[in-house]
């Protein structure tokens, strides 16, 4: 019970703080956005080698949802992973290309979040005194 006590507290502080303090989630918001660690520098080195362990981890998903039927639902997994391992190992190129056109914010979360702000507020709020009635009086 101690986890649902700990969310619940949690859900209530974060709806408090999307209710009333906007710039503070603003200010927080700035903070938390720089970046930590730029994965393409990173990545560059062991491309090939990180390839060729998708395609080897999509083989055998492949392998598996072929024995077992009802594991049908990793198709979509190891697709993926080919896709992904393919790029990683033939086309660096794309890659690339895939990254900077990623990089580019579509639409920012920030904006929507702030923008609608109490409505998740309040979402949280309810989510909280769900979370303590189940805790308290469901028990």
């Amino acid at each position: 019970m101690g986890y649902l006590l700990t969310a619940a507290v949690i859900t209530l502080l974060f709806g408090l703080i999307f209710i009333f303090t906007p710039n503070f989630l603003a200010s927080l918001g700035n903070l938390l956005n720089r970046v930590v660690l730029y994965l393409d520098d990173k990545l560059s080195r062991v491309k090939i080698g990180f390839g060729i362990v998708l395609i080897l981890v999509s083989a055998w998903l492949m392998w598996t949802v072929a024995k077992y039927p009802e594991l049908a639902y990793l198709n979509a997994v190891w697709i993926i992973c080919l896709a992904f391992g393919l790029l990683f190992l033939f086309f660096n190129n794309w890659l690339t290309w895939l990254s900077d056109v990623s990089n580019k914010v579509i639409f920012s979360t920030d904006e929507v979040v702030v923008g609608s702000r109490k409505i998740f507020g309040v979402i949280l709020l309810i989510a909280s005194v769900y979370i303590f009635y189940a805790v308290y009086i469901l028990e």
